[in-house]
């Protein structure tokens, strides 16, 4: 009786974790840049756009909003818009924003079409 009380207990907390995903939460950031592929004359190019501060800010303030949900996952795949975040000059994270999902570190998390079009309109470049 003993043994399956004491067995009761992990197996319950080992449920949760897994109900709960894993949490990822995104370092200081306080500059960065996106990186953006297109097809011309069926070539790859790149382009590099620098985000404003308001672009941080609203990338550190999603990222605070969705700390939970996240999955460990080691994916080497084609970015979509790739994301170089800095702190103090220093690379702090790369983020791969896809269509199925955001990818960060060794961390993934599905992202519903809303969620992904807020992520891509934060990003954006201004146009003029």
């Amino acid at each position: 009786m003993k043994k399956e009380i004491v067995k009761k207990p992990a197996a319950l907390f080992s449920l949760a974790l897994l109900l709960a995903g894993c949490r990822y939460d995104l370092p200081a950031v306080d500059a960065g840049s996106v990186e953006t592929h297109s097809f011309v004359g069926g070539m790859d190019q790149a382009t590099m756009t620098k985000l404003s501060s308001a672009q941080i800010k609203a990338l550190a303030e999603w990222f605070s909003a969705h700390p939970m949900g996240w999955s460990y996952r080691i994916a080497d795949m084609a970015p979509g818009a790739f994301l170089y975040l800095k702190h103090a000059g220093q690379n702090v994270a790369g983020v791969n924003l896809r269509p199925e999902g955001i990818y960060v570190a060794s961390y993934f998390r599905a992202l519903t079409a809303a969620e992904h079009a807020q992520l891509e309109s934060m990003i954006a470049t201004p146009k003029n």
